[in-house]
């Protein structure tokens, strides 16, 4: 299986002008004679790369070459472009690759879907999805969506929730470039906020594409408390302290990674960063675009160190103000992570899914759907975990994973990159998928097959 990223450059004929690129940054091209091939362009938008893409009632794609007037087709071995004259060969079901844990953007208001549980609903009401119901797991079977929320519910075509997936709940997605999309229920209406309440409900004729969603990848919100002292919280606005024993909402940080300086930014809900102010002092008044908003972070067997652009530890005084002011880390310097806004992991890694094997309970990482793996937080830095069937994880001798104990294993998880995490065992080895399709816990280093996207 081939994953591509579709970027749009421009409209002709009312339908969209694309090109693909391979995760390996190769472009799909087409010659004059219809001959498909990767490589590289001068530009993105050369002739050969472009296609025009043409989305069918059935949601449905089929692909132009701009450069021979064909359409791309497979005879499930190759690809190429022959025929000038659209047919049903030329159709193609596209299916998002993006990692099954996803928000919902609606740029029309400006907003994002959330659960709420009390009235069994969607609403798409809150500017920023820090909390848990503003999560989605994004299932695809037999050519349908199907929307499963953060308590496990799923959408139905009527708007309500449902213990159970079904017909029902069955969603067809016409997707666009740049991950747009829109639900499409059993009788063919859209899904779309309504009312007062912005409740996500179906209906025949949307204004002003208020059908269109965004999908996004679930973005991790944290608390970071102190070993020593309380939670990192903001006071009157900008203050940093760590002397509070109550999570509050202030206690809550959305965790940014640069992927290319690997650099960490911590903000609040309203994008305040916190930023290395004068006399070392840490205040939550920056923006995302200045360096003193910028840390470097160190693991130890789950326990996280930030080091400001001063090349100083964020540190911890008597008066519970943040400081970056130490050198070498120690107990003052230590901070433990927790996941804000998910009480549970959705993992995939090189050969796909982590999840129970479908004749078992042993653990694998080649599942081809994704599972949900319940994390429950203990005392410091310790995560339990459970499987499908409420068991929890437990490691064997052969250092492989069964989900039917009774009691639970001990694991670290470390947030190693952009929405990318290590897991590590009591034994101070990293999780690792096997080509196997096995999850071992045998890793002394961390390598590709022991990131996570989560």
């Amino acid at each position: 299986m081939k994953i591509w990223e579709m970027t749009q450059v421009n409209t002709r004929e009312g339908k969209p002008v694309v090109f693909l690129k391979s995760q390996e940054g190769l472009n799909l091209l087409v010659t004059k004679e219809g001959n498909v091939n990767c490589g590289y362009t001068e530009s993105p938008e050369h002739l050969q790369g472009l296609f025009l893409l043409i989305v069918h009632q059935n949601k449905n794609w089929s692909l132009k070459s701009l450069s021979s007037q064909k359409y791309l087709e497979s005879d499930e071995e190759n690809v190429f472009c022959s025929e000038e004259v659209l047919s049903p060969e030329h159709q193609w079901t596209p299916h998002l690759a993006l990692h099954a844990h996803v928000v919902l953007y609606h740029p029309q208001s400006d907003k994002y879907a959330q659960t709420d549980v009390n009235q069994h609903r969607v609403l798409v009401d809150i500017s920023t999805p820090y909390l848990e119901t503003c999560g989605f797991v994004l299932r695809f079977r037999s050519g349908k969506y199907y929307l499963e929320t953060a308590n496990h519910l799923f959408l139905s075509s009527e708007s309500t929730l449902e213990q159970e997936s079904s017909p029902k709940t069955a969603f067809a997605m016409d997707l666009r470039p740049g991950c747009r999309a829109r639900f499409i229920n059993q009788e063919g209406l859209f899904m779309y906020p309504q009312g007062t309440q912005n409740i996500l409900l179906p209906g025949q004729k949307p204004f002003s594409n208020q059908e269109w969603f965004v999908i996004r990848r679930c973005p991790p919100w944290v608390s970071l408390k102190s070993r020593k002292h309380g939670y990192l919280t903001i006071f009157y606005g900008k203050d940093v302290k760590a002397n509070s024993q109550s999570l509050t909402i202030n206690s809550v940080f959305h965790y940014e990674m640069d992927t290319g300086t690997r650099m960490v930014r911590l903000s609040d809900k309203e994008s305040n960063y916190l930023a290395l102010r004068k006399r070392n002092i840490i205040l939550a008044n920056g923006s995302k675009n200045e360096k003193e908003t910028a840390y470097k972070v160190r693991w130890t067997f789950g326990k996280m160190y930030l080091r400001a652009c001063n090349d100083a530890y964020l540190s911890i005084c008597d008066t519970g103000y943040v400081l970056a002011k130490t050198n070498t880390p120690g107990a003052d310097e230590e901070f433990i992570l927790r996941l804000y806004n998910r009480s549970f992991l959705v993992l995939k890694g090189c050969y796909g899914y982590i999840g129970q094997s479908s004749d078992g309970d042993i653990v694998q990482c080649n599942r081809p759907v994704p599972e949900c793996i319940e994390i429950i937080p203990c005392k410091m830095i310790i995560y339990y975990f459970k499987g499908q069937g409420k068991m929890f994880w437990n490691m064997t001798n052969h250092k492989t994973f069964h989900s039917n104990g009774q009691s639970p294993g001990i694991f670290y998880i470390e947030i190693r990159g952009k929405n990318i995490l290590t897991i590590m065992t009591y034994t101070g080895m990293f999780l690792r998928g096997d080509k196997s399709g096995i999850l071992i816990g045998d890793s002394d280093r961390v390598t590709s097959e022991c990131l996570w996207e989560f």
